[in-house]
């Protein structure tokens, strides 16, 4: 996987490039919620790894704050509905065998093996094809050329802005009084049908971005009506973009 980016004046011409490469680089989801109490510690290792050197070239992680615990007492305000959906297709999909939090999926598939410790990274070596992103200012362009004759019309993208070194000081529910930090969260997202395998459109927005200290993307890609993610890249976006992604 290579990142370029490009730093010059005005900020409207700040841009940032990320290829994957035609190996697989699994996207890598974390189910949580603040209003889980088992949450915390799988919170902390997916903070952890954001200093680790295959970051972003290895795997492409995500945390994803599900609803369905808000009616605990403590209603989360990174959970979307649409994450908890999302984690309930997997399940009827075949994927994965429940819906239930701190859950992981590594490249589409159930995984526990992060309990243990074991390194994220790709759960198969066939090449897939080469995903390439590249944002300007607010907006980006994509492409995907798959490998070889592995034909992918039509295909869907989705780009996640992800929120780092978000910090929570819970009141209520199962986490009362803890102090909470979340790294990789999904702040908002948006999906895009590409015919052609490429894409371009606008980078998803929210005032929670003002609540990050770092701002990164992910993005990957889908064959249509199959959840499972084919090749994922991501990675950091200039500093300016905080203010821009915060309206």
């Amino acid at each position: 996987i290579r990142f370029l980016l490009f730093c010059t004046l005005p900020l409207s011409s700040l841009a940032a490039q990320f290829e994957s490469g035609p190996e697989p680089v699994p996207l890598l989801e974390l189910y949580t919620s603040e209003g889980c109490s088992s949450c915390p510690p799988a919170d902390n290792w997916f903070s952890s790894l954001s200093e680790k050197n295959d970051l972003w070239k290895k795997y492409v992680p995500i945390a994803l704050h599900v609803d369905y615990w808000n009616y605990l007492g403590w209603p989360d305000r990174f959970a979307l509905s649409e994450h908890s959906e999302r984690q309930r297709l997997y399940r009827r999909q075949g994927y994965t065998n429940g819906v239930y939090t701190p859950g992981v999926i590594l490249g589409g598939q159930e995984w526990r093996s992060w309990r243990r410790g074991t390194r994220p990274g790709p759960v198969s070596m066939d090449k897939v094809g080469s995903l390439i992103l590249e944002v300007k200012s607010d907006v980006f362009e994509a492409s995907f050329a798959p490998y070889a004759d592995k034909a992918l019309k039509p295909a869907k993208l989705t780009v996640a802005l992800l929120g780092m070194g978000i910090e929570s000081d819970v009141r209520s529910g199962e986490n009362r009084g803890r102090a909470l930090k979340h790294d990789f969260v999904v702040l908002a997202q948006r999906t895009f049908d590409g015919p052609q395998l490429k894409w371009q459109g606008r980078l998803p927005s929210t005032p929670l971005a003002s609540e990050a200290k770092r701002l990164a993307v992910a993005a990957w890609v889908s064959a249509a009506g199959d959840l499972k993610p084919l090749q994922a890249v991501g990675g950091w976006l200039p500093n300016p973009s905080l203010a821009r992604l915060a309206n």
